[in-house]
């Protein structure tokens, strides 16, 4: 006899779309994760499946406890379909997640979906240190479960980089998607951001600040402007993937892996701040900031975030 049961949502990343050229990066792809399991929690009317297993950065991440029903809506083959929800389409999360109820059935329905829906006060501009509750923090944490190799490789990073001293800072310099592949760093944008850091961040923080960056150019005219420290990695934007597999290349997992290992380094920060050229708090920081109950600043605003 058939029980009331919640429906499934999967959440998956996917490797390639249909209605972008390029699937979301990773901090979009967590905005919405935020979203959906804050939704789950309301009146419980779905359960959340997160699936990182179809993306290369899947690699890198530990899988988390299923039952065998779930692991099964995980590795249907053929993939079933995604809906996405970008741009134009993202009502349809909110349309879908409203309808979603519990009903008599055998087997739970699933649905699966991929979107960059912002969660609660994500937009929001008091200096908070977290728009995250403690619940919604430790959720995410055991979404982004790292394998422990990925964990050595940041640790040693981290004490190459920082030294024994944990407590420091990041300047994050989000200089727009293609930008890790030109050959000159587009310092000139970055006037208000040097002009910060000579004033307010080094008196503060002195040489414990760790300079990442999309763009490994400017990583290097950061370093040799400010003798700072910062990684050598060329980073990837975690929606690139779709242009390779277009082009039947691997993606590029040693890039992922490295990219990867900035997050975790920011995340091991005691504060950020960032600069984004597309105007606002740029995602991949700010997410993290959220995630982690780290202080966010952004450096286009007199403000904390």
């Amino acid at each position: 006899m058939a029980s009331t049961i919640r429906p499934v949502l999967v959440h998956r990343y996917a490797n390639r779309c249909q209605t972008v050229a390029q699937p979301p990066g990773l901090a979009d792809f967590l905005k919405g994760t935020v979203y959906l399991y804050q939704q789950s929690q309301r009146g419980a009317t779905f359960t959340l499946l997160v699936d990182f297993s179809h993306h290369p950065m899947g690699k890198f991440i530990r899988a988390p406890e299923r039952t065998p029903e779930q692991q099964a809506m995980i590795d249907r083959v053929p993939p079933p379909p995604i809906i996405e929800c970008f741009n134009e389409h993202r009502p349809i999360i909110r349309q879908m997640v409203e309808s979603l109820q519990e009903i008599e059935t055998a087997q739970p329905p699933c649905t699966y979906v991929t979107c960059h829906e912002p969660y609660d006060r994500y937009d929001d501009d008091p200096p908070v240190i977290s728009r995250l509750n403690p619940a919604e923090q430790v959720y995410m944490k055991s979404v982004l479960n790292f394998c422990p190799d990925l964990l050595r490789a940041a640790d040693q990073l981290q004490a190459k980089l920082m030294g024994d001293n944990k407590d420091y800072a990041v300047l994050h310099l989000r200089m727009g998607d293609h930008q890790s592949a030109h050959d000159h760093p587009h310092h000139e944008q970055l006037g208000h951001v040097m002009q910060r850091l000579e004033t307010e961040i080094i008196p503060r923080w002195g040489k414990q600040i760790l300079i990442l960056s999309d763009s490994y150019y400017t990583k290097m005219f950061m370093r040799a402007k400010y003798g700072l420290p910062c990684t050598d990695f060329v980073p990837v934007h975690m929606g690139e993937t779709a242009r390779f597999l277009a082009h039947g290349e691997e993606a590029p997992l040693a890039d992922i892996g490295h990219t990867l290992t900035e997050f975790i380094l920011m995340s091991r920060s005691q504060t950020i701040y960032a600069h984004c050229a597309y105007g606002g708090p740029g995602g991949f920081s700010k997410v993290t900031a959220d995630i982690y109950g780290i202080p966010h600043v952004f450096l286009q605003c007199n403000y904390a975030s």
